[in-house]
């Protein structure tokens, strides 16, 4: 397992943005987040990456961990 999300919460002021059940991320697996937009696609990425400390829930990565992204 190298990346692990269980129960992410992501609150604005009041309001939820998204909340995840359990996803696991093996090993040379590839992940998109797709979806229309503010949704919370780049908000999900941010937790990933670590640029995003304020949620709620369990987040753990294993290291080394690379995280790549394509900017719009």
């Amino acid at each position: 397992m190298y990346l692990n999300l269980n129960k992410i919460a992501k609150y604005f002021d009041d309001e939820l943005l998204f909340e995840t059940e359990n996803l696991l991320v093996d090993r040379s697996i590839r992940i998109a987040l797709i979806g229309d937009n503010g949704i919370g696609k780049t908000t999900l990425f941010n937790i990933i990456a670590g640029r995003d400390l304020k949620y709620q829930g369990v987040f753990a990565k294993r290291t080394p961990c690379i995280f790549l992204a394509a900017n719009q």
